[in-house]
């Protein structure tokens, strides 16, 4: 029987999400259940600590 590639220690939850402040960019990572609950809480975070929000992006698109 062939042998299937797997993935380890892959969480298909993971979102990282880039915010921006005064010219200044970092990223943030979050576990969500879907790209629309991520979405949601770096809103949230957005509106609470006077940031925008750049971009967010699943960490592992393939699964």
């Amino acid at each position: 029987m062939p042998r299937k590639a797997t993935t380890r220690n892959v969480d298909a939850n993971l979102y990282a999400i880039q915010f921006e402040q005064e010219g200044r960019r970092w990223c943030e990572s979050v576990r969500a259940g879907a790209l629309y609950d991520a979405e949601l809480w770096a809103n949230g975070q957005a509106r609470l600590r006077h940031l925008r929000v750049v971009v967010t992006l699943p960490l592992n698109p393939e699964i």
